[in-house]
Parts: structure tokens; sequence; C-alpha cells
């Protein structure tokens, strides 16, 4: 089995693929126009962005139509404009996006809040395997920056304030407002602790609550803080350009003040633990799965507030964290780097099992009870660790500007087609097209724009296809000519063969996928005097323009060689000629060559 790695940009990363002996292939940006890969080679197409929407596209048309796609989304950035595009009656938009992901046989989110805000897009294809490696990997990144020094003073800290940070679920319910303000009752007890160093050699106390912007809740905070007795100032909401690497790294303790019982584990709480913060939790039952009481973090019973007050003050030393709730926080930062391994990599192998589908000729991937058990319990972060210059690391394309610029595309597209006149034709592509349509009547299928050019030349190449998704690779001079095998397909604009109409045997699909290319050679050979009058014949599957390769059967309709046709062939170097057959040989279309 062969795996290859496609990326639209070049990047650090890359040299990890290349190291494993991974191919690492570049598309280019507009992959829609600029289509460089057969698909048919692979037996699966794994995405893992958004930006694949583009090579999605490519894959909604025949002959690519069946080849399984599992498409693994871990962003937030197209479902949050979902609203927008209804608002400002992106319809066509929308459905482009529901079309895309329709075509995906299983999308793969990484939690369980991901499926919800995608729901628009729901075509019975959801599937969720929690994986954790991404947050990891950007706190490794955040810290390899060192520019979150000044962050507190940026935000309005002092750099000895103890900063505690309030974090919860990112689901939305009704319930929010009151665990917060539950979770600030049970802090207010220490503001006189920190009241009573009163002096400039002891921090001040400060809550940040991390929360999306909004106006209402922020007045309803600042509220229930002031009738907790919190100083005016005492309490905030981060939120706005604030991100959460950002607050999280300035903060010296989270609590997650949610109770709501969710199925997978809090991403923020792996955030936070990646970047070396003690993390205080509830005792919730998924929580409960990962984070052990005094080893790397703290629980609170969530029917019992009074104990948050309890493990706070356990937690803290003179105005820092002790020294043992230092030693739990770097425990817990181990713990998070290979979270939930495991039960990552088992899911994915067996969504794979399930998915694609191997030839007979292909050894089958190893079984899930067969993975090296390092491989099942730490990620291989040793594949990254040569990777120099981090801190100089940026991203080219992150998911909120692909959105931005898919957008883009589909808006100038649609202002170009409204304003740009829509003229019916000249009156000789109105004749063309009358001819056209009289000549698909009689069966005749005589060539048209291409007649003059192909006269007097003694050789055709026909090229077989099927589907919109072959145009690409198939050749628009005079020495080639196209043969659709399905009227559905076939190219309006040049003056290809319908082979269906020649040959209705093919129209089946059965019968069309049992003789795949070679129905069309059938087809041309039923009445071939009606359509071809060169010298020469010869077929070229359009995979071979795919491939970047010339192979030609030539078919000689004479007994001797004709040096004429030799001549068109030496004009590409690149062209060669791997078979010949005497045509004067009369070609039955049910029982093959004959004489």
């Amino acid at each position: 089995m062969i795996l290859r790695f496609f990326s639209f940009h070049e990047g650090l990363v890359h040299d990890v693929w290349r190291n494993m002996g991974i191919q690492v292939n570049i598309l280019p940006l507009n992959v829609k126009q600029g289509v460089t890969t057969d698909w048919l080679d692979y037996s699966g197409v794994l995405a893992s962005s958004v930006e694949a929407q583009r090579v999605i596209f490519c894959l909604l048309q025949e002959p690519f139509k069946s080849i399984p796609i599992i498409w693994t989304i871990q962003d937030q950035s197209l479902a949050v404009r979902l609203n927008q595009y209804v608002k400002n009656g992106q319809a066509g938009l929308l459905g482009v996006w529901t079309e895309v992901f329709s075509r995906a046989n299983v999308i793969v989110f990484t939690s369980h809040y991901l499926p919800i805000i995608y729901s628009a897009f729901d075509s019975g294809n959801y599937f969720v395997i929690p994986s954790y490696a991404p947050e990891a990997w950007a706190a490794d990144r955040f810290l390899a920056l060192d520019k979150h020094s000044a962050l507190r003073v940026n935000i309005g800290y002092k750099p000895e304030d103890f900063l505690i940070a309030i974090v919860g679920s990112q689901f939305d319910y009704s319930g929010m407002w009151l665990e917060h303000a539950l979770v600030l009752q049970a802090l207010a007890p220490l503001l006189h602790e920190f009241h009573s160093y009163n002096n400039y050699s002891y921090p001040m106390l400060k809550v940040g609550v991390l929360k999306k912007s909004s106006s209402t809740y922020s007045i309803a905070l600042e509220s229930i803080a002031l009738n907790l007795g919190y100083p005016r100032g005492t309490v905030q909401q981060i939120g706005g350009n604030v991100d959460n690497n950002s607050f999280l790294v300035m903060a010296d303790l989270i609590i997650y003040g949610s109770f709501l019982e969710e199925q997978s584990f809090p991403p923020v709480l792996v955030q936070a633990m990646s970047l070396g913060k003690l993390v205080i939790a509830p005792d919730l039952g998924i929580i409960e799965k990962h984070i052990h009481n005094g080893v790397n973090g703290f629980l609170y019973p969530k029917d019992e507030l009074g104990q948050l007050t309890m493990v706070v003050r356990k937690a803290i030393l003179e105005g820092g964290l002790s020294p043992p709730a230092q030693l739990i926080a770097t425990s817990g930062q181990v713990e998070a780097r290979n979270l939930m391994v495991s039960e990552t990599v088992q899911s994915y192998s067996w969504l794979l099992e399930n998915v694609l589908k191997f030839s007979s000729e292909i050894s089958p991937p190893k079984a899930i009870a067969d993975i090296p058990s390092e491989m099942k319990e730490k990620w291989q972060w040793h594949l990254f660790e040569y990777l120099s210059d981090m801190n100089n690391q940026t991203e080219t394309v992150r998911g909120p500007e692909i959105v931005e610029i898919l957008e883009e595309e589909w808006n100038r597209t649609h202002m170009l087609r409204d304003r740009t006149d829509q003229p019916h034709g000249t009156w000789e592509e109105v004749y063309r097209s009358a001819k056209r349509a009289d000549r698909a009547k009689s069966e005749l299928h005589e060539r048209d724009e291409k007649e003059l050019e192909r006269i007097g030349q003694p050789l055709c190449i026909y090229e077989p296809y099927l589907g919109e998704g072959t145009w690409p690779f198939l050749h628009n001079s005079s020495l080639y000519r196209g043969i659709s095998l399905s009227s559905k397909g076939r190219r309006s604009v040049a003056d290809d063969i319908d082979a269906s109409s020649r040959l209705p045997l093919i129209s089946d699909a059965y019968y069309r996928a049992t003789l795949g290319e070679y129905g069309a050679f059938f087809a041309l050979a039923n009445r071939i005097d009606r359509i071809h009058k060169n010298a020469w014949t010869g077929f070229q599957s359009w995979r071979v323009g795919a491939r970047k390769l010339w192979g030609i059967m030539v078919i000689n309709t004479h007994l001797r060689k004709d040096e004429s046709v030799m001549n068109v062939l030496r004009r590409d170097s690149s062209q060669c000629v791997f078979g010949l057959q005497d045509l004067s040989r009369k070609i039955d279309c049910c029982k093959g060559y004959r004489g």
C-alpha cells in the first residue's frame, strides 16, 4: 500500500512526511481548473482540513464519484458563517458546501460539539473520534514563541497578581450563568485572605471568566461579582480578540466551572494542562476518567461547592501555587500530551477497515490488535523534534482565511455572471448548434468545428472517457477526438462522440462498467464508415494523459505502412506507438476480430 500526501502550500511539516518515505505533492490553488491527479489510482482519500473542499469538489464528478472519502474537520471557521449565509441570501454558497459535505463517505469530528454546529450540512455521514493531539501541538508551539510574558500587562493585570481563570463548556445552555455565579461564590472567601496581605509584597486576587463576547453576559457577570463582594474590576470577562492559549498561559490556576455532563473530555482542559497549568474540575463522569484527584489535577464535588474553596486553599501558598500543586500541574502536562491516544488510533483503524475497500492484489492494513503498543500509547512526537526555527513558523492559510477565500471566489463568479451580457451566440454558433442537433437525431455524428482541421490528416486518435472529472486530461487539438461513454458527461463544446447512442448496450451501467473503455472501441467500430474518414485510427485512454504519458494503439486501414502517420507522431517526440493492427480485418461488435 502506497501513501501520498497532497497539500496546497509548502510547509515545514512536509519534511516529516518525506522522511517517512511518503511522497508530497503540491496542488494548484485553483485545483478545479488545474486538476493534475488521477484519483482512480487511490483506494481512498483522507482529507484533514476545510481547505480540502477544493479537492472534494473535483470528486463530485464521474469517474471519481465512487472513491471513498474520509474528511476530518477540527475547526469551527465554516460553521460560524452559516447564519451569515442565510442572512445574506447566499443559498447558492450554502448549497455548494452541502453538496461537498454529502459527497464524503464519513466526516470525522474531533469533538461532540462540532457535529451540532455543523448540523445544517448533516446527511447522515457524521462520526466523532475525540482527538487532542492538535491542542497539545498548539500548546507546544505557543510556549515556544516565548511572547506570553507580556500578555498580562497588555490585558491589564499586574505581574504579581494571582489570576484564576474560570472556563466552561463549549455548549451554550441556560444554567451556565448560575454555575459561574456558584463558582464565584465559592472563591469569594479567598478575597479576605489576599486582602490580609495588603502590601506591595503580596499579590491581589483576580478572576477572569473565559467566554465568547456578549454584552449581556458581561453586564450580568459584573452585577453578580459586585453582589458577592468582589471589588470592581476584580472579575472580568475575557473574550473578543484574546484566544484561549493567550489567556490560559497567563493564569495561575484554571477552574472548570460547568457541570454539564458531556460525551467527550473538554478540550479547554487539555489546552490548560498542555500549557502546564493546574486544573481544578468538578467530578463529572468523563472528567474523572482522565483527571485523578491529587495526581494530575484536583477534583471537587459538583453538589458541594463549599469543597471548592478548600481545594483552592490547598493549592495556594503565600499568594502563589504551592510546590505540591506545581508538581501536580507538571504531571498533568505530561498526561495531556498523549491523552486518549489508544482510543483515537483504534477508532481510526476501525473506520479505515470499514470504509476503504482494497483490491485483492494489495496487502490489507494491519488489524487493530496487531498495531504496536508504543503507537497506541503515545503520539509519535519524535518525528517533529528535528523541526528547527519553530518560533518563526507561520501558517500560510488558516481555516477562517480559507473560508473567506472560497467565499470571495464564489461571490466574484456570480457577480461577473450577473454583470456580463449573456448573448445567445453568433449566427455561426447558432448554425453549428442546429447542425449538431440534426446529426444527433440521425445518429450520423459527423465531425463539427474540428472537421476542416482534421481533413487531410492521416491519423485520428480517439480518447474514451467517462464523466466531467476526466475533461481536464483530454486533448483539444484536431489530432484527438473524445468518445464519451455516457451522454450525461459529454463535453458540449467539443465534437465528441456519444458512444451510448452508437452502441445502446453501454447505456446500461452494468455493461458500461464491465466493458470499460472497450465499449468505446465497439461503439466506434459499429458503422465506423459513418464517423471515421482518416487512414489511421488510434486509441488513447484519458488516464494516459493523467499520468503525463503518451501511449497510442494505432490501427492501420491499409495493408502497407503509411509514412505520413509517422510524420504526425514525430511532431511530438514524447509520443510512443506501442501497438499496430491491420484494420482490413472485419470487426464484429459481438465476436471481436474476425478474418
